[in-house]
């Protein structure tokens, strides 16, 4: 395999990424001020995009959290009553 073989088998899943990054950040940013967590996101990715692979969408938050695209702001119990990280959309 040439290194074109790579790139091009790599194109789409960064532009599949880019999408998640797209869907998670308007997500983010309907929430506004308030924030939501790791299942609350999921929950709109499924109802919103038909998107429903867990790590799909939560390897994309660490992504985003690193571009400076998101911050967390807090805690607060989930599904499962463990406590998640409370993510908002950082201002454009």
């Amino acid at each position: 395999m040439n290194s074109l073989d790579t790139s091009m088998e790599a194109e789409p899943e960064e532009q599949r990424r880019s999408v998640l990054h797209k869907y998670i950040y308007t997500i983010l940013q309907s929430a506004g001020d308030e924030g939501m967590i790791s299942d609350e996101v999921r929950e709109q990715m499924a109802a919103r995009y038909n998107v429903y692979s867990y790590s799909s969408t939560t390897a994309r938050f660490k992504e985003m959290y690193d571009r400076g695209l998101i911050d967390y702001i807090g805690k607060r119990k989930g599904r499962s009553n463990r406590n998640q990280r409370i993510m908002v959309a950082k201002k454009e």
